[in-house]
């Protein structure tokens, strides 16, 4: 008889640990913390926490590693591209049919202020961070834009 209630017990206790669910922990306006079985982010993230720009809890704007990462391949990507687009003496471009046609002098010109310029863009200093920072205006700006608008 022991046996069989110890060994209802072993299979119940996993069941129980799984409807328990999560547990949260969250710090209030005056620094008390809590801990809930519900996830305060809902209020967090409100129409109205956003529209004033204010997310409670809010991170430093540190970029995900998977920006900074893809940010330091667009860098490589775009300083090869500068590096040989100044050193050709021709560029070629193609129309809207896929015909390939040989730039002008002003068109080079054009192209190759382009590539230093994207170039420059993501490989300046802290340059995910920044870009991540970008990120954010946008979609705190989106967040806050009338309904018509987006």
């Amino acid at each position: 008889m022991h046996r069989a209630a110890g060994l209802c017990l072993a299979l119940a206790l996993p069941l129980a640990a799984g409807a328990a669910g999560s547990v949260y922990k969250w710090v209030d306006a005056q620094g008390v913390v809590h801990f809930d079985d519900q996830s305060r982010l809902a209020e967090r993230l409100t129409r109205q926490s956003i529209a004033r720009r204010f997310i409670a809890g809010e991170a430093t704007a540190t970029a995900p590693a998977e920006l900074v990462t893809e940010v330091q391949r667009r860098c490589a990507d775009l300083r090869e591209r500068a590096a040989s687009m100044a050193q050709s003496t021709t560029l070629y471009g193609r129309d809207p049919a896929g015909n390939v046609y040989r730039l002008s002098e002003r068109q080079m010109a054009l192209e190759r202020a382009d590539a230093d310029q994207a170039r420059d863009y993501y490989c300046r200093d802290d340059a995910a961070r920044l870009i991540y920072q970008e990120l954010l205006a946008v979609v705190r700006a989106d967040a806050g834009a009338p309904a018509a608008d987006r």
